[in-house]
């Protein structure tokens, strides 16, 4: 009789724990969170900043180096988590440095809005529209004021320890 109460007490507690789990998956989830879709060239951001956290991972742009705003790099699509570190295409390095880009639009009141890359592992620097937001090592995060028209973010991220997991996750 003791070993039947063990076992459903051990069963009650695998679902609590499934439950706690699918619930989470469901409601804190980049993946299946409300994800902005690309309209043209550029992403539309609207009222649903206000409402709840936009999760950025669809339709940057990745270009090898550090290119400071304006430059002439040759950026091409990708997503975060298509390149978990610094060896892409013939680059076999762990060291070295990526720039990402983000271009989006907003179409709404002014508002404060704040951006978080909680995985960067290197050193970084962040600009939007040209102006420097945040600079250092690991975390970044920044709050600024978002006005209405068009926006690009720009990242470098660069290494040197010879550990990235950069816009990975």
């Amino acid at each position: 009789m003791v070993r039947i109460k063990r076992y459903i007490g051990i069963a009650a507690f695998a679902a609590a724990v499934l439950l706690l789990l699918a619930v989470s998956f469901r409601f804190d989830n980049k993946y299946t969170s409300f994800v902005p879709e690309k309209q043209g060239d550029t992403v539309q951001l609207g009222k649903e900043l206000s409402q709840f956290p936009v999760f950025l991972t669809d339709y940057w742009q990745i270009a090898d180096g550090v290119c400071a705003p304006g430059s002439d790099a040759a950026f091409e699509s990708t997503w975060i988590g298509e390149y978990a570190n610094y060896r892409r295409g013939t680059d076999q390095s762990p060291y070295g440095s990526r720039t990402y880009r983000y271009t989006f639009r907003y179409d709404g009141p002014d508002m404060t809005a704040a951006l978080l890359l909680p995985d960067l592992a290197d050193r970084y620097v962040l600009w939007l529209d040209g102006a420097l937001l945040d600079e250092g090592l690991a975390r970044a995060q920044a709050s600024f004021l978002l006005t209405a028209g068009e926006h690009t973010l720009t990242l470098a991220v660069m290494s040197e320890n010879g550990y990235y997991s950069g816009m990975y996750f």
